[in-house]
């Protein structure tokens, strides 16, 4: 497992340079930035097999999405060995499960996948989640590489409206029966506290371990999110800590050190990913490698997305692209 961040002006190659990627996964999404790493690919070298596109349905900024849509599309042909390798998917932003239906159908004669590179930039927690834990069971071997543009979030706004549900992340977690009914919830929070807060509410733990980034991603966008979650921090029950907003393995260690804690071996933790892309890859590869039978990740999707508002991409030193191994 490596993460960098990749330099001003490097485009991005294919993982093995002597051979094409096998898979290419991108996301079409309403922001600007799901074009970025199809924009930074490097046209003389970058060549993958296959390439596949999952855009969600839904009516709101349609127009936004259709030339997001068509600007990718346009690109790929200079990097896809052979177009019929080119898969668009249509699929409902919440239907998490007929997601891995698709890609269990889709992959059935799939069985040497050996590179894959995905663009995690906006996707959903929850398609991250059921992505990576489809790939990573099905090619364990395989090398797969995360590719991922931060966004930089516009002051003042809301990013989403309402609660559409609370759910458990199938695949993700397993709780064994335990006597003692003690719960502890661990938020790593980002800027939409109505969403932690319904599932603070939800699991009414015992004890609450509330996340902050810190390092940040942009500089500033600690005090939002602190800002945004007081009620839960300031609450005598929950204590605080860091993690390094980019640094999956940060993020992984921090779960593992609480989950290990003597005095919390009788509790059933609830994990919720609402902060960066790169920490929920981090509380993947919890769930992955630990493989805890204490443990459950539970998540609140909203109810409307502030589409027009969401993410801004900055131009210059402002776009980062972040790079991580599974």
């Amino acid at each position: 497992m490596s993460i960098r961040t990749m330099h001003k002006g490097e485009k991005i190659k294919p993982i093995d340079e002597e051979n094409p990627d096998n898979l290419l996964i991108l996301n079409v999404s309403f922001e600007k930035r799901c074009k970025n790493i199809v924009s930074n690919l490097d046209i003389n070298n970058y060549k993958t097999e296959r390439g596949l596109l999952v855009r969600y349905t839904g009516i709101n900024e349609y127009n936004r999405r259709n030339q997001n849509q068509k600007y990718i599309l346009d690109k790929l042909p200079h990097f896809v060995k052979d177009l019929d390798g080119v898969k668009l998917i249509r699929i409902d932003k919440y239907g998490v499960m007929s997601f891995w239906e698709f890609l269990s159908d889709w992959t059935k004669e799939m069985n040497d996948l050996k590179r894959i590179t995905v663009d995690i930039t906006t996707f959903t927690k929850q398609y991250l989640l059921m992505l990576l834990k489809f790939i990573k069971s099905k090619y364990p071997d395989s090398k797969i590489r995360l590719l991922y543009t931060p966004g930089i979030y516009p002051k003042n706004e809301k990013l989403s409206w309402g609660i559409k549900n609370i759910t458990f992340m199938p695949f993700l977690g397993n709780i064994k029966s335990i006597e003692s009914g003690k719960r502890i919830l661990i938020l790593l929070l980002g800027f939409e506290g109505n969403r932690a807060y319904s599932i603070w509410k939800y699991v009414n733990g015992e004890k609450t371990v509330g996340v902050i980034a810190n390092p940040e991603t942009y500089h500033g966008t600690a005090k939002i999110a602190i800002r945004a979650n007081k009620k839960i921090l300031n609450h005598p029950d929950t204590i605080q800590e860091v993690v390094k907003a980019l640094d999956p393995d940060d993020t992984k260690k921090l779960l593992a050190k609480w989950y290990n804690k003597k005095e919390y071996k009788d509790y059933m933790f609830f994990i919720s990913p609402l902060s960066t892309k790169m920490e929920t890859v981090g509380v993947f590869q919890f769930f992955n490698e630990m493989k805890p039978d204490r443990a459950q990740m539970i998540y609140a999707s909203p109810l409307m997305y502030n589409e027009k508002k969401y993410t801004l991409l900055g131009d210059g030193t402002d776009i980062k692209i972040i790079e991580y191994y599974l």
